[in-house]
């Protein structure tokens, strides 16, 4: 958990540095993103429904994804 908090904060500030950049390379990095967030969204449902861990780990799951979405909106 402690790892995923700490990715999620360097997204942030990777997300500043994204929004800075002239957009069609915004665009590109979303697109060579997409398919990678979409696998991670995947792969997290089936933890987030584990009925002991999911309610823990759902918090630091949902602040990394919004995060995602901020340099890969969705298409």
């Amino acid at each position: 958990m402690p790892k995923l908090a700490s990715i999620t904060t360097k997204l942030g500030g990777l997300s500043s540095v994204v929004a800075g950049l002239p957009a069609p390379l915004q665009k590109t990095i979303a697109d060579a993103l997409r398919p990678l967030v979409g696998k991670l969204r995947d792969v997290v449902q089936p933890v987030l429904s584990l009925p002991i861990v999911g309610p823990r780990v759902k918090p630091t799951v949902d602040a990394l994804l919004i995060e995602l979405d901020k340099l890969v909106p969705p298409a």
